[in-house]
């Protein structure tokens, strides 16, 4: 299988979070971030349990980020020690990477703060830093903002 693409890291959502999608980055000498979800239920609890049990391999604390009527912060952490035992089936994973998300939103009709918690996962084929991580993933939905009003625009 070739690709006009070489060298890149490429970020899916959850649907895609498929062994044959990081077998096919990688054959393609490529790399992908991919989200995992309840979809992957396994994977997803090898997510969970290695963050709870295996030591972080790098850590950043995005900025906080104020605007309009919203503050926003992530904290991302790295694993590169896995809880996997399927092992074959996701020997393409080199890290797991975990997002914590907390938005407050001031809801101007009530006058009183929202906030939410979240928290994500994700599966990589390559180590990056918690820092460029949290950018790949944060560009990610700028695509799909983009890409969105791109399509409105073109109406």
């Amino acid at each position: 299988m070739t690709s006009g693409f070489k060298d890149m890291i490429f970020t899916f959502d959850a649907m895609h979070c498929q062994e044959k999608t990081l077998e096919a980055v990688k054959e393609t000498c490529n790399d992908a971030i991919i989200q995992v979800k309840k979809n992957q239920k396994q994977l997803f609890n090898y997510c969970i349990r290695t963050s709870e049990s295996m030591e972080i391999s790098d850590s950043y604390e995005e900025p906080v980020e104020k605007m309009r009527n919203r503050i926003e912060s992530r904290k991302v952490e790295v694993y590169e020690d896995m809880v996997i035992t399927d092992t074959c089936k996701w020997k393409n994973i080199k890290a797991i990477v975990k997002i914590e998300r907390k938005r407050e939103v001031f809801d101007t009709k009530k006058k009183q703060w929202k906030v939410t918690d979240e928290t994500s996962y994700y599966v990589s084929s390559k180590v990056l830093s918690a820092e460029d991580f949290c950018k790949g993933i944060r560009g990610h939905w700028q695509i799909e903002k983009t890409r969105i009003i791109m399509s409105e625009m073109s109406v």
